[in-house]
């Protein structure tokens, strides 16, 4: 779902989740996967993290008023082809970054919200039109971090082995990918809440993130303790 999204010449890409769980490492990837030649990519950063070659970042500097829409604003005027916002926080960016989705450019961003479908509640909640939100997102990727099961010592030692002190060895991430079909498009057009869309991707056996976590442990790339650690005992057992 991703690549797919990463090939349309225009259009809004969300990647959600809170602090800590991989955001701005996914935009990076996603940045270098579209680098080219042919493409005139910029950044709007909260600070800048990584120096890509070939893109021109900006950092935002909120005391002389520079902040995230400002700077879009500016960058609109020489017409990149992709623009990567670091998050969308209030309506002023989430209007410019809309604006910058629908007028021709591919933009990518973050929201700070726990699943993809809050992330289409978010964007209601900060002012931006239903329609707008149907017709210019193309995905929101939801994501966790969770620590890997260690590959010397399984089953998992409560004490670990030289290899990892703990148990885990590394991170793994947890996903979930909602692409708007013409049945969540009508429906979020017509008003539909968290709970009606929810319940729209169940009969369309949408593969959520609960279920991914699921198939990591089930394969033993981690434990259930540790998806309750990431997220939350209710949200893995209903």
């Amino acid at each position: 779902n991703l690549d797919h999204a990463l090939q349309c010449p225009d259009g809004l890409i969300l990647i959600t989740g809170p602090t800590g769980s991989g955001k701005t490492t996914t935009l990076y990837a996603c940045l270098q996967a579209l680098n080219s030649r042919e493409r005139h990519i910029a950044t709007v950063e909260d600070p800048i993290e990584h120096i890509l070659a070939g893109v021109n970042q900006t950092a935002i500097t909120p005391r002389i008023g520079l902040g995230f829409a400002e700077i879009l604003r500016a960058l609109l005027r020489h017409d990149p082809d992709v623009i990567m916002v670091g998050e969308i926080r209030d309506k002023a960016t989430a209007d410019m970054a809309v604006q910058a989705a629908e007028t021709g450019h591919l933009v990518l961003s973050t929201l700070h919200t726990g699943s993809a479908l809050e992330s289409l509640t978010r964007l209601r909640h900060l002012g931006v039109p239903d329609y707008l939100v149907s017709s210019c997102l193309r995905l929101v990727l939801s994501q966790r971090l969770v620590r890997k099961r260690c590959g010397h010592c399984a089953p998992l030692s409560r004490f670990g082995c030289i290899e990892c002190i703990d148990g885990y060895q590394g991170r793994l991430g947890l996903y979930e990918a909602l692409a708007l079909t013409p049945e969540i498009v009508n429906a979020w057009a017509n008003g539909a809440d968290q709970r009606e869309l929810s319940a729209l991707l169940i009969k369309q056996r949408w593969h959520s993130m609960r279920e991914h976590a699921a198939e990591c442990v089930s394969s033993g790339l981690t434990e259930v303790r540790e998806i309750e650690r990431v997220l939350g005992r209710e949200l893995c057992t209903h």
